[in-house]
């Protein structure tokens, strides 16, 4: 295996262990997550990008408070 391959083996490995693994590791994540979701506002017109790099858990959690309709 070269280790290009095992790079990618690591990654794919922690990709799927990454949100339940930030929740460990950074006390208060998920507080912090959810005040900044709640002072987050959309009028129904209007769109919204989340820039980041993850797993798009922002995202999903701002649809849910804010669904389009």
């Amino acid at each position: 295996m070269c280790a290009q391959a095992g790079s990618r083996d690591t990654f794919d490995r922690l990709a799927s262990e990454y949100d339940e693994l930030k929740l460990r590791v950074i006390p208060g994540y998920r507080q912090v997550q959810d005040l900044a979701l709640r002072y987050a506002s959309a009028r129904p017109s209007q769109r919204v990008l989340e820039l980041g790099c993850g797993t798009g858990g922002w995202a999903l959690a701002f649809l849910r408070n804010h669904p389009r309709g």
